[in-house]
């Protein structure tokens, strides 16, 4: 190996070492693309994924809490011509919303919940729609009753499957978070050791490339000088080689 790079030609002994250089510098842009382009796409995902559907569940829990206001103001007596609207228009947000979030989400697990919040708030819905009947034909305590205790039931578990839709989207961002996070520290591990490895090939390029230029013309000066003292001053060859 040696003496396969000292037969090279100058070309050779400067080519091949920057071709080094040049094919680090690539490599090391190549993982700075790469980690880019997954920090961008777990970005967007958070962006353009998680975010809105974490809207859509708030949105939904605050459709949730107004209904059951709307339904309580009926049945104690409020009068609104407004309120019915208000409950209907407020339990059927809260259902598309979560549909539309089961349809988004990509988890097993939030489609799962979004089924089961369907029928737990089917459940809730008909006995917030009969008590309101209830209320409207004067029995109010009964449905006033129903509603503080059953319906009340039935709504905190509509409403804690919410909650548990809302803690798998923070958990889906956490984890999006820390593997964004591993990424770039893959990434840096990467670049710093392109970066070494370039140093090192720079440091060697110091100490060994201007004896690999300048040894192959010394031995021939040496060999000449040799040949002269040998053949001496006859020789027209040597001539003025040892004149001083």
């Amino acid at each position: 190996m040696p003496s396969l790079i000292r037969d090279m030609s100058f070309r050779w002994k400067l080519t091949i070492p920057l071709l080094i250089l040049a094919a680090l510098l690539a490599l090391s842009g190549l993982f700075a693309i790469l980690a880019l382009g997954t920090v961008e796409s777990r970005l967007n995902r958070v962006a353009a994924e998680l975010l809105p559907q974490s809207s859509v569940v708030l949105e939904a829990d605050r459709d949730l809490y107004q209904a059951l206001s709307a339904e309580r103001a009926i049945i104690a007596g409020v009068n609104s011509a407004g309120l019915d609207a208000e409950l209907n228009d407020n339990l059927q947000q809260a259902s598309d919303r979560i549909a539309r979030y089961g349809e988004e989400t990509d988890a097993p697990e939030g489609k799962a919940l979004a089924a089961e919040f369907t029928r737990a708030f089917a459940t809730w819905k008909a006995t917030a729609m009969e008590n309101v009947r209830l209320a409207r034909s004067g029995a109010a305590a009964q449905a006033s009753n129903i509603s503080y205790g059953r319906g009340y039931e039935e709504f905190t578990r509509a409403r804690d499957l919410i909650d548990q839709m809302t803690g798998l989207v923070n958990r889906q961002a956490d984890a999006e978070e820390v593997e964004a996070a591993a990424d770039v520290s893959a990434s840096h591990a990467r670049l710093a050791t392109v970066l070494i490895i370039g140093a090192v090939v720079c440091i060697l390029m110091i100490v060994f490339f201007p004896g690999m230029i300048t040894t192959p013309p010394a031995r021939v000066v040496a060999a000449y000088s040799r040949y002269c003292r040998w053949r001496g001053r006859s020789d027209p060859a040597c001539g003025g080689a040892f004149q001083r």
